[in-house]
């Protein structure tokens, strides 16, 4: 079964109410460790699931895994964002051949690139050197159309869809009215 989980530690004003963490294992136990301090442990039978619910605290959060002889055999680390916001535009690839398409990932982060689950705005994207093709976020309710130029972010993040040009380079610019970045990709030969 799905669930609602998503990787991040980054819950800027939910300190001390509960958080509930999955983590996903094929291990003998699963130890969380927050801050420096063991939180929680539990033993996996026939299951890659642990469950625990913390109340939540900014920092270090990681999830141990050992094997039935208690030796370490995994660690995955989740780090809360820092105070400063900014837009940030990620290219799925450096460059694109003319006519291709071209996934671009809008997020507010932190200086360190850490997304910020909470952080949500109307971002409106332009595109020289090349064609927006659709723009959009996993929101199960957008008022816009995915063939707009402005959508609304969800958990901190969009996705545009951008077709090459004939040129040298393509410019996607994106902004909120607040904050602002552009990404530069270069033509493909």
């Amino acid at each position: 079964k799905m669930t609602n989980a998503m990787p991040s530690w980054s819950w800027t004003g939910c300190e001390g109410r509960k958080a509930n963490v999955e983590v996903y294992a094929r291990a003998a136990r699963v130890e969380l460790v927050l801050n420096g301090h063991t939180v929680g442990s539990k033993t996996l039978k026939n299951d890659c699931l642990a469950r625990f619910s913390i109340p939540y605290e900014s920092g270090t959060l990681e999830a141990v895994s050992y094997d039935a002889a208690d030796h370490e055999i995994g660690r995955y680390k989740l780090q809360s964002a820092g105070g400063a916001t900014s837009l940030t535009l990620d290219a799925e690839e450096p460059a694109a051949q003319t006519g291709h398409l071209c996934y671009v990932r809008l997020r507010y982060t932190d200086e360190n690139g850490i997304t910020k689950p909470l952080m949500r705005g109307n971002i409106q994207v332009q595109v020289r050197g090349g064609t927006l093709v659709g723009l959009g976020s996993a929101c199960p309710f957008n008022k816009h159309s995915y063939l707009d130029s402005e959508t609304d972010t969800y958990y901190g993040e969009a996705l545009a869809i951008v077709r090459m040009g004939d040129g040298d380079a393509m410019t996607i610019a994106a902004s909120d009215g607040e904050y602002s970045a552009e990404l530069t990709v270069s033509a493909q030969a």
